[in-house]
């Protein structure tokens, strides 16, 4: 009950469905006076700027990078380090995938960016299935996603990658130090950084969950802080 009252009405996606076959159950089996019948709320429309729910689904859903093409190696002699973050969401059935089309294009909006579809692998390697892919492509877009997370922080690992991500969005939009004269230097910075990112990161440090969410539960008439993280979507 407690966790129903939580998520109701917090939900984007089609897994809404999920929750209100929940919810009636609920009602029918437990529940005995009608006014206390938990009410079916809709999906939330507020502006993902407004809320953590994108945190919470990036937590699960989205890919931190960093992609690098060294000067020596590109045919122009420029080289480029290129931002990403992209969120996918792949459903082996087609009609089920088209039910994400919506939450989808709202998320590629707020990243100043156009929405595609991409095939992906199955995960049993089987063959390909469709797949909805928001993701930054501009500079615009980093900057979107920079303030939104400043406010509405990750707490997974995905956190950390994103403190990196962070540190070099400062190199290069705000200080531009891939222009300098130096920028060979720069890239070897970015490289050493990306190193340490995702599946070769070996350091975790879990000082941000110190500011987690934080719910109460009262067990024996006493209470007691513990810490609960629902990515509800």
């Amino acid at each position: 009950m407690t966790i129903i009252s939580l998520i109701n009405g917090k939900f984007r996606t089609p897994k809404i469905e999920k929750l209100h076959e929940l919810i009636n159950y609920v009602n029918k089996n437990w529940i005995k006076l009608k006014e206390n019948f938990i009410v079916l709320k809709p999906l939330d429309t507020s502006l993902l700027s407004s809320n953590n729910w994108l945190a919470g689904f990036s937590d699960g859903d989205a890919n931190i990078n960093i992609n690098i093409t060294w000067p020596d190696k590109s045919k122009n002699g420029y080289g480029q380090i290129r931002l990403t973050f992209e969120v996918v969401q792949s459903r082996m059935d087609n009609e089920h995938l088209e039910k994400y089309k919506n939450i989808m294009n709202i998320i590629s909006i707020f990243l100043k960016s156009k929405l595609e579809i991409h095939n992906l692998s199955k995960f049993d390697r089987s063959g390909k299935q469709k797949a909805w892919r928001a993701r930054i492509v501009n500079k615009k877009g980093a900057i979107v996603l920079v303030n939104y997370f400043d406010r509405f922080p990750m707490f997974s690992s995905k956190y950390l990658n994103y403190l990196d991500w962070r540190f070099i969005y400062d190199i290069l939009i705000v200080k531009k130090e891939h222009l300098g004269k130096n920028k060979l230097d720069t890239y070897k910075k970015v490289k050493y950084i990306k190193d340490g990112m995702n599946k070769k990161r070996f350091f975790f440090n879990w000082d941000h969950l110190n500011n987690f969410y934080l719910l109460y539960s009262y067990f024996h008439n006493k209470k007691i802080n513990y810490i609960i993280y629902i990515p509800y979507w």
